[in-house]
């Protein structure tokens, strides 16, 4: 199931309720002036025979219906499709009935009421399916990019906005010492000298405002800090990509100069 697009994308969300007047009210305010289409189905069974047969990128489900409950269909469903959104939307709302539901796997859970909690419905299930695309985008991305990188001589490092180390391979290990996990999460500080953490910061801010570039991101040359903490100069390019989860994130390539 591809839940990825833009903002033109027209997804489909299969509704499931034995009450079709309920169905129809929740396709009614889901198709208002969105890119959502619904289908309905009015049985569990009937359900998972829809998620077969059709591209679904997201349900929305009553709890109490006949022969299955609707934490009954999303663990039937988590079994195949593990990041496909669920709400759970009933009139029999309980803190019992939200616990399960949460501990099911379900994206979200909504007691049934005023026509306002069908507005509600709806934005939540365009955020659940724009988070489930933007997940996706991310989770393609990363696998071409390990790919490309996971077999390179060369040190790999991308780190966010706020310069969070997101990802290294592993040839950081030959070039600087460290296990690629020790640096997951890390500011980068931690491989840059101290005395140019300030104009590192400044730098990127600079960036982020303005889109001036201080160095030539096409190649250039840095001290970087050693796991047992001595210094060494690496040649390094950079380059910047956006993500819509994550924001903009900022790849270097480098190496020892000297080599």
């Amino acid at each position: 199931m591809d839940a990825a697009g833009d903002d033109t994308t027209q997804y489909r969300v299969l509704v499931v309720d034995d009450d079709e007047e309920v169905a129809a009210t929740i396709s009614l305010y889901l198709e208002d002036g969105t890119n959502l289409e619904t289908v309905i189905e009015t049985s569990a069974d009937d359900a998972l025979d829809r998620l077969e047969d059709a591209d679904i990128h997201c349900v929305i489900s009553d709890y109490q219906m006949p022969r299955a409950t609707g934490i009954d269909l999303l663990e039937d469903i988590r079994e195949d499709y593990p990041a496909l959104p669920f709400l759970l939307f009933t009139a029999r709302g309980s803190e019992l009935v939200a616990s399960k539901a949460i501990s099911a796997g379900a994206t979200d859970y909504l007691p049934k009421g005023s026509p306002e909690k069908y507005d509600l419905l709806a934005n939540r299930t365009q955020n659940a399916i724009e988070q489930a695309a933007a997940r996706a985008d991310l989770e393609r991305a990363k696998a071409r990019f390990d790919a490309l990188v996971k077999n390179t001589e060369y040190t790999v490092v991308t780190i966010d906005e706020t310069s969070r180390i997101e990802y290294v391979n592993d040839a950081v290990e030959d070039l600087l010492g460290y296990a690629p996990g020790d640096l997951d999460g890390e500011p980068l500080d931690t491989i840059i000298p101290e005395r140019l953490a300030g104009t590192h910061e400044q730098a990127v801010e600079d960036y982020l405002e303005t889109g001036e570039k201080h160095v030539d991101w096409d190649g250039t040359e840095f001290p970087a800090v050693h796991a047992d903490g001595t210094e060494l100069t690496v040649e390094i390019a950079f380059d910047e990509y956006e993500t819509r989860s994550a924001g903009r994130l900022f790849t270097g390539v480098m190496r020892r100069a000297d080599d």
